[in-house]
């Protein structure tokens, strides 16, 4: 799980804020790993900023089978 709001509020500033709205969040695009936002990559996180633990943690999901 990556939580995104201190990633926006510390590279997302001015202009490119609005890509923290829900609606603009989710118009999020993926190449070469990274992720992206706006038509000429307007906000870009690598794949290496969303691994860091900083803004990641591991969640290890449950699945309970029922026959």
């Amino acid at each position: 799980m990556v939580d995104f709001e201190p990633l926006f509020k510390k590279y997302a500033k001015g202009a490119f804020s609005f890509f923290a709205d829900p609606i603009q969040f989710k118009k999020f695009k993926v190449d070469g790993g990274n992720l992206f936002w706006g038509e000429n990559e307007d906000v870009i996180f690598s794949a290496q900023t969303l691994f860091d633990s900083r803004y990641s943690k591991l969640v290890v999901d449950e699945i309970l089978y029922v026959i």
